[in-house]
């Protein structure tokens, strides 16, 4: 029986994910830990996002700090080197968000396949021999933060510390300190036009702003827009985007995969994708160093169109 075709103009990685933003280690274990929330954010709105911490004798709470920068500071903020730090050193220049937190313990359900929830992950986090030892229900803490985004269009920054983290999920192994960074764009909800020059620029700030959001444009450029960008593509867009003659078979990337990388735990060793607007080239694309250039934003426009 042959497989059905996928329509990769559509995506259903929204339902999928399950609300998962983020993942971080616990325990030596890369996806213990998960951010629970929305993509994106519009002004002028309530915010909510959930930290669910497995829980055992030795764990902690990580510690959080939340900024915001304004669009206008993009330039100042975006480095785009491969190699470039999460954040610039000067991050804790940027306006701090005051937030309401709360944390309460609970029991949940385990779910194959589900960060935060995997059997075997737990198996290893409990110290357990085997599948068989696993209770029906494990316990995590449960942390809620909540603000009020503001008036201007920019980017939300969650800093994530977990403190101490075994390198390997062994009695003994090396520690070191573990710090993340979750970005959450700020935007009305617009509609894409090829006349407005501003979709290019918005696209381009969003895309540079960390190494995953990169990933994202990059590996299914719709799902980038719509959902962390606020910007909703008619069919026709999405389809010439998903088409493109000279597009490899696998993009669009499938569901499965796009989950993975919007999780962030399939980034290791990835370099960082960029998308550059402004930059003085003859050709309307120049890729090196999986870098991606473009002379105005609405080059960029046309070409999320056509390419």
């Amino acid at each position: 029986m042959s497989k059905k075709k996928r329509d990769k103009a559509v995506y259903h990685a929204h339902k999928l994910r399950q609300g998962v933003v983020h993942c971080f280690p616990a325990g030596g274990i890369p996806n213990m830990s998960v951010l629970l929330g929305d993509l994106a954010l519009v002004p002028n709105a309530d915010a909510t996002y959930e930290y669910l911490n497995p829980v055992r004798l030795d764990t902690k709470a990580p510690s959080f700090t939340l900024r915001f920068v304004k669009h206008d500071r993009f330039p100042d903020f975006i480095n785009c080197d491969p190699e470039a730090p999460p954040v610039p050193g000067d991050f804790a220049s940027y306006p701090e968000v005051k937030f309401g937190i709360s944390s309460k313990k609970e029991e949940i359900k385990l779910e194959a396949e589900q960060p935060g929830r995997e059997p075997d992950d737990w198996v290893r986090f409990l110290s357990l021999e085997s599948l068989a030892g696993l209770p029906d229900k494990v316990e995590v803490e449960r942390i809620r933060l909540k603000f009020r985004t503001g008036d201007d269009e920019g980017v939300y920054i969650l800093r994530v510390d977990t403190g101490e983290q075994p390198v390997e999920p062994y009695y003994g192994a090396p520690s070191r300190p573990y710090i993340d960074y979750v970005f959450i764009y700020c935007k009305e909800q617009t509609t894409f036009s090829d006349d407005d020059p501003l979709v290019g620029k918005q696209i381009a700030d969003g895309a540079n702003l960390c190494r995953k959001n990169g990933w994202l444009w990059f590996v299914h450029p719709i799902y980038f827009a719509e959902q962390l960008m606020n910007i909703r593509l008619p069919k026709k867009v999405r389809e010439d985007i998903a088409y493109c003659e000279d597009l490899p078979d696998d993009l669009p990337a499938c569901d499965e995969e796009l989950v993975r990388l919007q999780c962030g735990y399939r980034l290791a060793g990835m370099g960082r994708i960029c998308v550059h607007v402004d930059v003085d080239v003859d050709e309307c694309i120049k890729t090196e160093g999986m870098q991606v250039q473009v002379s105005d934003p609405i080059e960029l426009t046309r070409l999320l169109r056509e390419a």
